[in-house]
């Protein structure tokens, strides 16, 4: 089952070109174009919802609930800010409905912070409930120390996996003697391996079944599943300093940063920046564009993984242009097309993961 970004919340009423936007203020705003005609509006505005619409598609119908509502809000983000980006594309400016404009401020106003900041909340909030209930489950061996796709794809890998055999790009088919074809069968089945293990893991690589035995770390486990529930807790509190550090011992801890936790990062950082009143900062802006490089590093991984993620990273390299920080979006875009036209000579390229020293444990 294919997950499609409708836009039942997106309402177009043609005449005088009124949008608005899933996710926005409430406040009406005006596509303007001179010398434009209705019949021409009306072919952009469905051209640009079209392309919008196809960006945010995936395959994401199923799976732990935090895993799939990161992956989906960034989608709906990325979709809404690709229909905006190609209507400005189409020579379209967004203005406010003349109603409000009398009183409009150019600087953000401390409702829209605050706005802001109850959506992150409410995001940790959420997430932090379907945490719970998944890890109430024990798991007598430990995890894979790998951090996969929902079509089970490893994306990221911990320094002691690797030397354990595995390898970015692998499909994770089997552990022990359970069949894993989606990202929930596989959470199911570590439950199922006993106490000392052996964890033994089964993957395709290059067409080829590679079978692997992996350690138990049980402990190290626990203490990254206490870790996730302390940064999600901080969140939804909007405790932004210890959600911030909170991903940094988890990242110390594992040895490895994947995106998903670089996205929490810019999370935390974005929810910091709002409650002290401040636009986005340099610091910021790094955590996006890290955030970013790290997916499209992974997504190099994953079939098709590049084209998910497209929308998203077009979007918010507008956005970094828009508030100044040039070279970040430049290099950003440097990237995405890098990875739109990936060498061919092997079947997934080398890992250029970035690792990080690994706390004792």
């Amino acid at each position: 089952m294919r997950r499609t970004v409708g836009y039942a919340g997106m309402m177009f009423a043609v005449g005088g070109f009124l949008s608005f936007l899933p996710g926005c203020a409430s406040t009406p705003r005006l596509w303007f174009r001179a010398d434009i005609t209705q019949q021409q509006f009306s072919q952009d505005n469905y051209a640009c919802a079209q392309e919008a619409n196809a960006a945010g598609k995936g395959s994401w119908s199923f799976g732990p609930l935090w895993w799939v509502l990161w992956q989906q809000s960034d989608a709906r983000s990325g979709a809404r800010k690709m229909y905006e980006l190609c209507m400005q594309a189409k020579g379209y400016e967004l203005r406010e409905s003349p109603d409000r404009q009398a009183t409009a401020s150019s600087s953000p106003t401390a409702a829209q912070f605050e706005r802001v900041v109850s959506e992150q909340k409410g995001f940790f909030a959420t997430v932090r409930a379907a945490h719970e209930r998944e890890w109430s489950q024990p798991v007598a061996c430990g995890g894979t120390g790998s951090f996969v796709s929902l079509n089970n794809y490893i994306l990221a890998l911990a320094p002691w996996a690797e030397e354990a055999g595995l390898r970015r790009g692998d499909r994770i088919t089997r552990i022990g003697d359970d069949s894993t074809a989606t990202l929930p069968e596989v959470l199911d089945a570590l439950t199922h391996v006993p106490e000392g293990g052996p964890l033994r893991i089964a993957v395709v690589r290059n067409s080829q079944v590679k079978t692997f035995a992996l350690p138990c770390r049980r402990l190290a486990h626990e203490q990254t599943m206490a870790l996730l529930k302390e940064l999600f807790a901080a969140g939804a509190a909007g405790d932004w300093g210890t959600c911030l550090t909170t991903a940094e011992r988890w990242t110390l801890l594992q040895g490895f940063h994947p995106a998903f936790v670089a996205g929490l990062e810019y999370r935390c950082k974005v929810g910091q920046n709002r409650s002290a009143g401040k636009v986005t900062d340099a610091s910021e802006a790094q955590l996006l564009y890290e955030a970013h490089r790290l997916a499209l590093e992974e997504a190099q991984f994953e079939p098709d993984g590049t084209a998910k993620r497209r929308g998203a990273v077009l979007a918010d390299i507008a956005y970094l242009r828009q508030r100044g920080f040039s070279s970040l979006a430049d290099d950003l875009e440097a990237q995405l097309t890098r990875a739109s036209h990936p060498s061919t000579s092997e079947e997934h390229p080398a890992s250029t993961m970035r690792v990080v020293p690994v706390a004792a444990r």
